[in-house]
């Protein structure tokens, strides 16, 4: 047999113990020293050297294998199958249903716990006051222009949320002044294009020494998942002494009970707060001046609960 197939979980039952097959349960180390089939050898798929450990439990690739997911929609076990036939299994089964149809059937279990451990799902129900840890967290840039594209960072310095009576506002302020350029790192070039970006052609940073989003609200995505964008938040940018609305997609996560984490990518327009050089809706005849209008702005906020 060549390829990958898929058996009931009655015909795996039938067979345990009898050393026909080597049962490999492909699932976080966590989730299968919780609970497991009866038997199950480890090795994560989603690991860089799956299949080198594989490799290690099953050296013969003439010897059946049965791959064990979580079961529902979950497409560990199919990823698994797919790698292992790549790399000349000549036998791999897909546990139909997974982990989650041999439990409800009844089907030998071990591990340390009485159940399937429960994975977080969004959207996290932020609650009470946050200091925003400037330290940890860091606002990443990229302009472009038809020759290519600068990038860097601007520091953050502060910032604060509050959750309270079901809504949530809050403050982030970043300091222009400390912005820093990464793609001209050891160029004479470096030092005149962060004076350029300082200046009244961009930042205006000694009029305007600080950028300022004031949170108006917070609203989660019921449906989305841990991977996806959890919330939208509404709000005020304030730059270059303009403010305009700004909306923003961001993924919240909690890291423990005292810490969050809010990552966002968007692109802004910069000429919405006045930083019209080198836009050519603005101006003719550019020649070499031409920047492009959208700047990408990549966040990571951490949030530690006051």
């Amino acid at each position: 047999m060549t390829g990958s197939h898929r058996i009931p979980p009655a015909e795996l039952a039938a067979s345990l113990g009898s050393g026909d097959r080597v049962v490999l349960d492909v699932l976080v180390p966590a989730q299968h020293e919780a609970m497991h089939v009866a038997g199950a050898r480890n090795a994560c798929v989603h690991e860089m050297v799956f299949v080198d450990r594989v490799g290690e439990i099953v050296p013969d690739l003439e010897t059946p294998i049965v791959v064990v997911g979580a079961g529902g929609s979950s497409l560990d076990a199919d990823l698994a199958a797919e790698k292992l036939t790549r790399a000349g299994y000549r036998d791999v089964a897909v546990l139909d249903g997974g982990r989650e149809t041999w439990l409800a059937a009844g089907h030998p279990v071990e591990g340390e716990a009485n159940a399937i451990p429960a994975t977080p799902t969004p959207p996290v129900r932020i609650t009470g006051e946050w200091t925003v840890d400037a330290d940890a967290s860091q606002v990443r840039w990229v302009g472009r222009n038809p020759g290519g594209f600068h990038d860097g960072s601007i520091a953050v310095t502060s910032g604060e949320v509050s959750a309270r009576g079901g809504e949530t506002t809050g403050r982030v302020t970043l300091d222009p002044r400390r912005l820093v350029n990464f793609d001209l790192e050891g160029d004479d070039a470096q030092p005149v294009l962060i004076a350029h970006l300082l200046s009244d052609d961009f930042l205006f940073a000694d009029r305007f020494p600080t950028v300022v989003y004031e949170i108006a609200s917070v609203e989660p995505w019921p449906e989305a998942t841990i991977t996806e964008v959890t919330h939208r938040i509404k709000g005020t940018l304030t730059m270059r002494g303009v403010t305009a609305p700004l909306e923003v997609d961001a993924t919240i996560s909690r890291l423990d009970d005292d810490t969050l984490v809010a990552t966002a990518s968007l692109g802004l327009d910069r000429t919405r707060w006045g930083m019209i050089y080198g836009s050519a809706r603005f101006f003719s005849h550019l020649g070499m001046h031409v920047v492009f209008d959208e700047i990408d702005v990549s966040t990571r906020l951490v949030l530690r609960r006051d």
